[in-house]
């Protein structure tokens, strides 16, 4: 059974989650945040941000099945 309901509401969280976190990203990168080969702290925090907004929004589509 379906629930369209709690599933708009983790794809939408999931979608604005990701969204925020390419943005900040974004933003870091216009003042001049050179990315090291080894990578900072932030990179990495905004990797696993990016990747738990894909995964919420995975979680929204299987409810919605």
């Amino acid at each position: 059974m379906a629930y369209p309901g709690p599933a708009m509401t983790y794809m939408g969280v999931g979608l604005l989650f990701f969204a925020a976190t390419c943005l900040v990203s974004l933003i870091a990168d216009g003042f001049d945040a050179q990315p090291t080969t080894e990578g900072t702290w932030w990179q990495l925090l905004l990797t696993a941000l990016a990747g738990t907004g894909v995964i919420v929004f995975v979680v929204g589509l299987i409810f919605s099945y």
